[in-house]
C-alpha cells in the first residue's frame, strides 16, 4: 500500500463545513453538498499530467494518478491538485533513490471528461504517432472556451 507522506487536500467541505474521512463518499451520499466545481488550474494541472505519465482510474468517477521517482516533484504536483489533491504515498525500493512516490486525486466526476475526450483507441493512436501534428479540440467543463491540444512527436 505505501507510506502515506500526505492525506486529502481538504480539511473540511466546501458547502457543509463538515470534517469527513472521504469527501468523495460524502458528496456521492449527501443530499445537501454536491461534487464541487472544479478551478481551471486544477484541470490545467490534470491536462498536463495525463500528456505526460498520468493515468485515470476508476469507473463512474474518474481520479487522476502519476507515479514518478522525484520526492519534490510529487509534493509539488500534490499541492497544485489543492481541493482534488487526495494522497502522496511513497513505496520504498531497495535503492531508496528510486523509491516511487504515488500522487493520486480524489474521485471526482469532473475528470471523467479526460476520459471521453483522450479515451478512444483513434485518439491514442493519433497521439503516439512518430511524426506530424495532432490536434483535437477539448472543451474545458469549466469555461465555454474550446482549447485544442497540439502535440509534435519526431521519430
Amino acid at each position: 500500500m505505501g507510506d502515506q507522506i500526505r492525506g486529502p487536500g481538504l480539511n473540511a467541505c466546501p458547502q457543509c463545513s463538515e470534517t469527513k474521512t472521504s469527501y468523495p463518499q460524502h458528496w456521492n451520499q449527501s443530499s445537501n453538498c454536491d461534487y464541487p466545481t472544479l478551478n481551471l488550474h486544477i484541470h490545467e494541472i490534470a491536462t498536463g499530467a495525463l500528456m505526460g505519465d498520468g493515468s485515470l482510474e476508476g469507473r463512474e468517477r474518474a481520479k487522476l494518478r502519476v507515479e514518478t521517482t522525484t520526492r519534490a516533484f510529487a509534493l509539488w504536483l500534490y499541492e497544485q491538485f489543492g481541493m482534488a489533491a487526495g494522497s502522496v504515498r511513497r513505496f520504498p525500493q531497495d535503492d531508496p533513490d528510486h523509491n516511487v512516490y504515488r500522487v493520486s486525486t480524489i474521485a471526482h466526476p469532473e475528470f471523467n471528461h479526460y476520459r471521453d475526450c483522450i479515451g478512444t483507441a483513434r485518439s491514442v493512436s493519433l497521439s503516439t504517432s512518430d511524426s506530424g501534428r495532432c490536434r483535437r479540440a477539448c472543451s474545458s467543463p469549466t469555461t465555454a472556451h474550446s482549447r485544442s491540444v497540439a502535440m509534435n512527436t519526431y521519430g
